[in-house]
C-alpha cells in the first residue's frame, strides 16, 4: 500500500482514555543503554571535566549584526535525543555539526537514546544538561525530588502511524497480539493509546513490549517479533512500501500534545539561565537552516539517520510545512494538558500539578524581546 506524506483532512481525537505508565525512573540514577554513542559514557566524562565558568560573549550573527548575549555560566553540555530518527529533535545534530552550538560559546555533543525512559534516567541522575523528550515524564517528576522544566516544545501534535506486521490489517487482527512502544510513560506509548482508541480497542487488549527506539520498532515489526509499532509518519511509507500496514494515522487525528521538546532539571535552570539561553538561541538558528536551506539541512540529516535521500528530504519537508516540527518552538501550558491526564489515570500523585508550573517560556521570549530573531532574520 502506498501513499503521499503529509496529509491534511484532520479532525480531532476523543481524549485518551487507556493510561500511560509513570517513568519509574524518575527518581532513579540508573545509568541509560544509549542506541548508538554511549551516552552513559560521554556524560560521564562531561562530568569528570568541570563545567567551566567562562564568560564568553556571542560571536556575531550571520547577518553581520553585533548581537551579545548574557555570559553562560556553564559551557560544556550534553544532550540526548528520545529517538534519534525523529525529525523534530534533529535541529540539536544540526546545531552541532555546523558549528552553531560552539558559535554561542558552547560545547555540546549530542547523544542518542533509546526513548523516553532511559532520557530521563540520565537527566534526572545528571548525566546530562538537557534532553529532547516528550511532556509526561516532565509531569511525573513534578511529584519527585527532582522535578524536570520544558523550556522549548519542538513538536505539538503526534505526526505517527500505528504499523502493523504484514499479516495484521485490521483490529481484530491486532487484538491479543504485542505492541512496541519504547518505554512507558512516552511518546511512542501515547500514540499506541491515542491509535487504539481510534480502532475501538483498549490498552488491556494488546500486550505493550518495551523494545526502544523507532528504529528498533520498525525492525522488531519486520521480523515478526511484535505485531504493531508507532512509527513517524514520514518514515513509514518505507516500512510500508516492505509489507507493513497502515493501522492508523494519527495526522488525520491530530491533538495538542508536547510530542517533544527541551527539557532540563529545574535545579540546573536555576543556576545556568544563561546557557539555557545561549544554547536555545543556537538551536533556533539550526531550525532556522531546515526552512532556508532545506537542501543542506536533507544531507545532514540523511547523514546522521543513514535513511535514504527521498525520505529524509520528505523529513525536512515535513519540518519545514509545520506538519512535523514547531516553528520557533513556541507553546503553553496547554501543550501539557493531555499529557497530565492521561499520567493522571495510572499516578494519582500527579492530579495536583498544574502543568504551567512544569514550563518556563521566558527564555524563548526573552530571545525575542532582545531582538535575537529579527537579528538572525529568523522566518
Amino acid at each position: 500500500m502506498s501513499r503521499t506524506t503529509p496529509r491534511n483532512g484532520r479532525r480531532l481525537i476523543p481524549l485518551l482514555a487507556a493510561a500511560m505508565f509513570v517513568v519509574a525512573a524518575c527518581g532513579a540514577g540508573a545509568s541509560p543503554s544509549p542506541s548508538s554513542e554511549s551516552p552513559s559514557a560521554a556524560a560521564t566524562s562531561a562530568a569528570a571535566s568541570p563545567s567551566s565558568s567562562v564568560a564568553t560573549s556571542a560571536t556575531p550573527l550571520p547577518s553581520g549584526v553585533a548581537f551579545d548575549l548574557p555570559p553562560a555560566e556553564t559551557t560544556d553540555l550534553t544532550i540526548g535525543l528520545s529517538n534519534n530518527l525523529a525529525a523534530n529533535q534533529f535541529v540539536d545534530v544540526l546545531a552541532q555539526e555546523m558549528g552553531i552550538f560552539e558559535k554561542y560559546g558552547l560545547n555540546v555533543k549530542v547523544v542518542s537514546f533509546e526513548g523516553d525512559g532511559k532520557l530521563v534516567q540520565a537527566l534526572v541522575a545528571g548525566q546530562l544538561q538537557g534532553g529532547e523528550g516528550s511532556g509526561g515524564p516532565v509531569i511525573s517528576a513534578a511529584v519527585t525530588d527532582t522535578p524536570l522544566q520544558v523550556v522549548t516544545v519542538n513538536a505539538t501534535s503526534l505526526p505517527y502511524d500505528l504499523l502493523g506486521a504484514k499479516d495484521i490489517k485490521t483490529a481484530a487482527d491486532l487484538k491479543g497480539k504485542q505492541v512496541a512502544i519504547s518505554s512507558f510513560g512516552s511518546t511512542a506509548h501515547a500514540v499506541v493509546l491515542a491509535a487504539l482508541d481510534q480502532l475501538g480497542l483498549q490498552a488491556s487488549d494488546v500486550t505493550l513490549q518495551q523494545v526502544g527506539s523507532e528504529s528498533t520498532r520498525i525492525a522488531a515489526v519486520l521480523a515478526g517479533s511484535v505485531a504493531a509499532a508507532p512509527v513517524t509518519t514520514i518514515n513509514s511509507q518505507k516500512a510500508i512500501d516492505q509489507g507493513l500496514n497502515a493501522l492508523v494515522d494519527l495526522t488525520q487525528h491530530p491533538v495538542l500534545y508536547d510530542t517533544a521538546g527541551l527539557n532540563v532539571r529545574k535545579d540546573w535552570a536555576a543556576k545556568n539561565p544563561n546557557t539555557i539561553l545561549r544554547l536555545i538561541a543556537a538551536l533556533t538558528e539550526a531550525q532556522k537552516v531546515v526552512f532556508t536551506d532545506p537542501d543542506l539541512a536533507t544531507q545532514k540529516y540523511m547523514e546522521f539517520t543513514q535513511l535514504d535521500h527521498d525520505t529524509s528530504a520528505a523529513a525536512i519537508a515535513a519540518c519545514a510545512d509545520g506538519s512535523a516540527c514547531n516553528k520557533g518552538f513556541t507553546f503553553s501550558a496547554d501543550n501539557l494538558v493531555l499529557p497530565k491526564q492521561v499520567t493522571l489515570t495510572v499516578n494519582p500523585a500527579v492530579k495536583d500539578v498544574d502543568p504551567a508550573s512544569v514550563i518556563d517560556t521566558s527564555y524563548l521570549q526573552k530571545l525575542k524581546d532582545l531582538g535575537f530573531n529579527a537579528a538572525i532574520a529568523y522566518p
